[in-house]
């Protein structure tokens, strides 16, 4: 089961979902439904459903809780895959991290001002679309 959340800041809409997770999610890194649909799970090899912005444990049932980023707005911190050129760039993910691409993908790689590269494992903003 997920909880939709919405976040308005001028004209910028973000949309992220409340996911039960299980002990392998990693905040910043995407995330995909597990094979009942219940709960997510690090993203391996299906279809990646979004970043996990905040992690969080419940007090009484001591539920995993995973808040979701699924799309629009100005992005979230994801873990870059492979070292970028720092230029705007589509990306596609691969094991929960973003990879550069040059067409395709599922959203961009938002650039820093100014330009500037990044490394594997470093923090890059994305905006899913």
């Amino acid at each position: 089961m997920a909880i939709l959340g919405k976040l308005s800041e001028l004209d910028k809409t973000m949309i992220w979902y409340t996911y039960k997770a299980d002990l392998n999610v990693i905040q910043n890194q995407f995330v995909q439904l597990s094979s009942d649909g219940l709960t997510v799970e690090l993203h391996t090899t299906g279809a990646a459903i979004g970043i996990c912005m905040t992690l969080e444990t419940t007090e009484d049932t001591q539920e995993h809780l995973a808040q979701v980023y699924v799309a629009g707005g100005s992005g979230q911190d994801a873990v870059l895959n492979a070292s970028w050129n720092g230029a705007p760039s589509r990306f596609e993910v691969i094991n929960g991290k973003v990879n550069p691409v040059s067409s395709g993908g599922i959203g961009w790689i938002v650039p820093d001002f100014p330009q500037s590269s990044k490394s594997e494992n470093d923090l890059v903003k994305v905006a899913i679309y």
